[in-house]
């Protein structure tokens, strides 16, 4: 990844938390249990506070955004996972699954972002986000555990 200014750094990031949203929102509609439909539906609503957050850093840099900037970057990166009709039929534990390469793929991003970024108060925000976002893969990952381990009966 190759970015000319902090503005786009932030930008590219911001792309991406929409994009994880779509997925999220997605893979709640196409997963047909209702109590998979709800984490991701969370997961959704936590990543748009993501978005929130990044399109705040994007203002105190005193930068401006137009409803064309994000759509350039969001097909750059590997992050997206595409979904398929298959997506429907998924059991709990592989849409779990699907969920938790996602959220890796976010770590690892905002990981490279935040060495990337060359102010302090940006590197900082991209900590934070990949904390989240390790946060996110945890809560997936107990979830599997809980509904894979040996005490399953």
């Amino acid at each position: 990844m190759k970015f000319k200014s902090l503005r786009d750094i932030l930008i590219f990031a911001m792309a991406k938390e929409e994009s994880s949203v779509r997925f999220y929102k997605k893979l709640a509609v196409m997963v047909q249990k209702t109590e998979t439909a709800m984490i991701f539906e969370n997961l959704a609503r936590r990543e748009q506070e993501h978005i929130e957050a990044v399109r705040l850093e994007l203002f105190k840099q005193g930068f401006t955004l137009d409803d064309s900037t994000a759509e350039d970057t969001d097909q750059d990166s590997g992050i997206y996972i595409e979904l398929d009709q298959t997506a429907g039929r998924m059991s709990y534990v592989d849409a779990l699954r699907v969920g938790v390469q996602k959220e890796r793929a976010s770590f690892k991003l905002y990981a490279e972002l935040m060495a990337l970024a060359e102010d302090l108060e940006s590197r900082k925000m991209f900590l934070e986000l990949a904390e989240e976002e390790m946060r996110h893969l945890l809560q997936l990952e107990r979830e599997i555990e809980v509904m894979t381990g040996p005490h399953r009966s």
